[in-house]
């Protein structure tokens, strides 16, 4: 009996036949279509589907000039622009992307493995921050869709474009991590011209736990000073302060149940007051302020407390400011009626405040022959305190030191006018039974969940 092993049952034309078969399966197939596969790669179609991937995955427009694999799991993508999707305008630029996968150990569950990010002339515009805020959010709450990667950041230099102006900085590292009860990460950056040992931090994380979750982010500026122009896509409001402000301390940012919580402690400097007050609101107040805050929270936009000191001058005020700052907050003065016109000059503003929903509490520091000064020339108290006893000033009150009193409909009523519609959702509601006042957001768990997981062993 022959054996299936002994081929010489077979006709030998057969047996040619079986051979080329198997020579065609085994080597002409696979090298065509390995040959199909890489010049697939270097067409235009290619480059539009990993253009088309990466904008499912980041929800923003991606433009690519060139993608190359120059080994296994190994992806360099150049000329990356990401842009936003409803006005066009970019958002991100970089002139190489590079990506590096690798497969994580076995015991880790959180994600199935590292994906390491290198970016070479990385370039950010921060007009259009809030949406690379919102990416990350998106990061941090990880879609259905993402994959669970730990991301490995590293880049020589970050130049942030405001405008036509562009500072760079340097030494960027950082990292984003899934965990079993949700995720975390943290961006670390050296400012340019400082020559501190502390970089700038970004820590950031949600928390998965809470029902809602919750999502925390910490900007540690240590003794770095930054334009206040660079994060306003972070914290809104801060384009108010004025081309020249800048911010150094820490910001603290926390999101649950559709609020947004902002807590900052630290410094403002080059604050333009005439900015900060606006022409739309009448009073005449000029001057570059430095404020020291120990302490300031805001809660959807709106202030709910502030403590910390005011130092100005020199600068010019209006004479009906000053009278209305007598007449309505109490102040001390030794000026002479003169016409509401009129604008004084000031060498020095100085004093330290609370504000609450139960009002405003002035005390004045300025130098000078009188204590309690809070408004002072060369010669003479422009503004003081009257009586340092005194009971908190309501809110109402310093709404109607800002308005011409044509405009003051009683003396404990604020008037509902486009000038003081500026200022109604900015500052703090009395702590009356009202429906509108908002409810007070817990940020205990989120910062804790930031300050341990952004600590963990191995980073």
């Amino acid at each position: 009996m022959l054996s299936i092993w002994e081929p010489f049952w077979l006709h030998e034309a057969i047996r040619r036949r079986v051979c080329v078969a198997l020579f065609v399966l085994g080597c002409i197939v696979p090298t065509a279509g390995l040959l199909v596969w890489g010049l697939w790669r270097i067409t235009p179609w290619h480059l539009q589907q990993q253009a088309a991937e990466l904008e499912r995955l980041l929800g923003l427009v991606v433009r690519l000039e060139k993608v190359a694999y120059p080994q296994p799991n190994v992806a360099i993508y150049e000329g990356v622009e990401l842009a936003d999707p409803d006005t066009g305008q970019s958002i991100l630029r970089a002139d190489q992307v590079q990506i590096r996968w690798t497969p994580a150990a076995a015991t880790t569950r959180a994600f199935v493995g590292q994906v390491k990010l290198s970016f070479q002339g990385m370039e950010i515009y921060t007009d259009s921050l809030a949406r690379l805020v919102e990416l990350v959010r998106r990061a941090l709450a990880q879609p259905a869709h993402w994959p669970r990667y730990e991301v490995q950041i590293e880049a020589d230099q970050l130049r942030l474009r405001t405008g036509q102006q562009i500072r760079t900085a340097s030494e960027l590292t950082g990292f984003l991590q899934p965990l079993e009860v949700g995720t975390h990460g943290r961006l670390v950056f050296r400012w340019p011209g400082t020559q501190t040992s502390q970089p700038i931090q970004i820590r950031f994380g949600r928390d998965h736990r809470p029902k809602p979750p919750v999502s925390g982010l910490e900007l540690a500026l240590g003794d770095s000073a930054i334009p206040c122009s660079l994060l306003v896509g972070l914290w809104p409001g801060l384009e108010r302060l004025g081309p020249l402000a800048s911010i150094r301390g820490t910001l603290w940012i926390c999101q649950h149940q559709g609020q947004v919580e902002y807590r900052f402690q630290g410094q403002l400097f080059q604050v333009d007051l005439r900015t900060v007050f606006g022409e739309e609101l009448g009073p005449e107040l000029s001057g570059l302020a430095q404020l020291d805050l120990e302490e300031a929270r805001m809660l959807n936009g709106r202030l709910e407390e502030a403590a910390g000191t005011v130092r100005a001058g020199p600068g010019t005020i209006s004479q009906r400011l000053c009278q209305a700052a007598v007449r309505e907050l109490g102040l001390a003065s030794s000026l002479h009626p003169l016409h509401e016109q009129q604008t004084l000059s000031y060498e020095q503003l100085a004093v330290s405040f609370r504000i609450t929903a139960e009002g405003l509490l002035l005390r004045g520091i300025a130098p000078g022959p009188t204590p309690g000064g809070i408004l002072v020339d060369s010669h003479r108290l422009l503004l003081g305190e009257a009586d340092p006893s005194a009971q908190p000033i309501p809110i109402a009150a310093l709404i109607r030191t800002l308005l011409p009193p044509e405009r003051i409909p009683g003396p404990m009523l604020a008037p509902v006018t486009r000038q003081t519609a500026l200022l109604l959702p900015l500052l703090p509601l009395p702590r009356a039974e009202s429906v509108l006042a908002p409810p007070t957001l817990q940020t205990q768990p989120a910062a804790a969940f930031v300050e341990t997981a952004s600590r963990s062993p191995g980073q």
